[in-house]
């Protein structure tokens, strides 16, 4: 079934000035979303998050007595990020301090009672957890105990009964600002207590932290922990992607001269260039590493640390292609995908359950199994909600524990449960094997009409991301000229209109195999896709990112 939303033909009036608040009523956002004016979200900001405005305060004096900070991070791209920003202001004021990102295999995730033992030990005074700790009552009361203050800045949801830390903030707890991934709220909440700082004579002014040079790592922050993109989300990208197109950070521009083919030019770039090898060290072996790559001028020192990120990214690509292929040759027919395997990698079991997902366009359960403990990773379709069957499988007493999404999740069970819960997983899909999966588009778009200046005009109303999708268009009587298969997993097309000469270039990344018979020479296919710029021998060339075909 095919359903148009927003049925706005634009094929014979290219240049349409009514096109941009046409694109902004199908979101129901008027022309001043268009502005992405920082100072307009900040206004407020101390008084609309509990105990902001007080953390500023406490931290102030800490840093006033300076009592030895630790910072306890997460080992996602989020999560080193908003560790480093708070590395890279407290070396540049000269201050004491140590960190430490949790190793998911020795450690698991968050803090621990073994990494609060080791902060004491190094005679540290306040903890600052970053992008976690919400949940570590136990860990904050250990630490309390210990004579150890814990500030505590996270975006994860709380729950009922919240930790007993000296300053706990987080927007989940009233609601204002909780679009934020960790490394924002760490961003806006240094860069004001450095206000603070300086206005209390704390700081000298002459030493003051440039923190709009970090704005691209909050970017890529902010787009890998798939927080939505609005309001002051949407100013930090904006404008990170601004810094990154013009000068880079000096760790990504050492990813970026080790892949000059790479182009960035919106948000999903940075997930998709940069993101990964922020995430590899945490999903191989150790992300204090990458802190450390994000926390240092010296060359040698960046290129050592980036070459062990490569080698990681190329033993991540080997298990991933290898499970991949493990679970091709098992996969069952079924509505859904449900496999788990001893020799699954537990730090790639997401990456790879959302490429099946995407590439069978099936809710896909991928799971790790080491000695009698099953960890587990899911990506679903529109109609399967991973939250619902992991808060009711919880109940059923099938999982230690989990959590997630609508569309993505995670959880952990004892082995002797697998069975039942793939029983479970396939009873829950069944609800849904008769259910249509409506596709959406924004608009039917003549392809010939493309040009800089559309281009330009629908990303005027980006970065896209969650909460605010790129617009999709459908690309009909397109004749293919001639096709290629990249990596055995891609196709690339070279299309003409079916009554015009003017021909485009069109990506599918992961097609799904099922349908190469729809793809051969002189074939008229209808795409559904969004336009994108892409380099080709260093030009940039507008062409069609394809979602669907017909």
């Amino acid at each position: 079934m095919l359903s148009l939303k927003g049925y706005q033909i634009i094929i014979n009036r290219p240049e349409n000035p009514l096109l941009i608040k046409e694109l902004l009523k199908q979101k129901n956002k008027n022309i001043q979303f268009l502005k992405k004016d920082i100072k307009i979200f900040l206004e407020d900001i101390e008084n609309k998050i509990i105990n902001f405005d007080k953390g500023i305060n406490f931290l102030g004096d800490v840093i006033k007595n300076k009592k030895k900070i630790g910072i306890i991070g997460d080992y996602d791209a989020d999560g080193t990020i908003a560790t480093s920003i708070i590395v890279n202001f407290l070396k540049h004021i000269n201050y004491p301090h140590c960190y430490y990102i949790p190793n998911r295999f020795k450690d698991g995730y968050g803090p621990s009672q073994t990494i609060i033992e080791e902060m004491y030990n190094k005679e540290v005074e306040v903890i600052i957890m970053v992008d976690t700790g919400t949940k570590a009552n136990i860990e904050v009361a250990l630490a309390e105990n210990l004579g150890m203050k814990v500030v505590i800045l996270d975006h994860h949801l709380p729950s009922e009964d919240l930790p007993n830390a000296s300053i706990l903030i987080n927007p989940h707890i009233n609601g204002h600002f909780n679009y934020f991934c960790g490394a924002g709220l760490t961003f806006i909440f240094f860069s004001k207590l450095q206000k603070f700082l300086i206005k209390n004579n704390i700081l000298n002014k002459d030493n003051i932290f440039l923190f709009n040079d970090l704005l691209d790592l909050v970017a890529v922050a902010t787009v890998c922990d798939f927080v939505p993109l609005k309001d002051l989300n949407r100013s930090l990208v904006y404008y990170g992607l601004e810094k990154i197109k013009k000068n880079p950070y000096i760790a990504f521009k050492i990813i970026y001269e080790n892949n000059p083919s790479n182009n960035i030019n919106d948000a999903s770039d940075l997930g998709f260039y940069i993101g990964p090898y922020l995430n590899v060290a945490g999903r191989i072996e150790d992300a204090n590493m990458v802190v450390e790559f994000l926390t240092t001028k010296d060359i040698k020192k960046l290129n050592y640390y980036f070459n062990r990120i490569k080698i990681m990214t190329a033993e991540r690509k080997y298990l991933q292609n290898k499970m991949i292929q493990k679970i091709e040759m098992n996969i069952q027919n079924t509505n859904d995908i449900f496999i788990a395997n001893e020799e699954f990698h537990e730090g790639i079991i997401g990456i790879v359950a959302s490429q099946m997902k995407q590439k069978y366009n099936r809710t896909s359960c991928v799971i790790s199994i080491k000695d009698n403990i099953c960890k587990g990773s899911m990506r679903t379709n529109d109609n399967f909600s991973a939250t619902d069957f992991i808060e009711m499988a919880l109940k059923e007493n099938l999982l230690i524990k989990g959590g997630g999404h609508a569309r993505a999740g995670g959880f952990s069970l004892k082995k002797k449960n697998l069975d039942l819960l793939e029983n479970y997983f396939y009873k829950y899909g069944n609800n849904f094997i008769n259910s249509i999966q409506n596709i959406f588009v924004s608009s039917i778009l003549d392809f010939t009409n493309i040009n800089e200046k559309i281009y330009k005009e629908i990303h005027q109303i980006g970065p896209f991301g969650i909460e605010n999708e790129e617009f999709v268009f459908l690309f009909p009587f397109l004749r293919i000229n001639n096709f290629f298969l990249l990596q055995n997993k891609h196709i690339s097309f070279y299309l003409k209109h079916f009554y015009k000469s003017k021909s485009i270039k069109a990506l599918y990344f992961n097609f799904p195999m099922k349908l190469i018979y729809k793809i051969q020479k002189n074939n008229i296919i209808h795409l559904i896709g969004n336009i994108k710029y892409n380099k080709y021998f260093y030009i940039n060339i507008i062409d069609i990112v394809v979602t669907n075909i017909n």
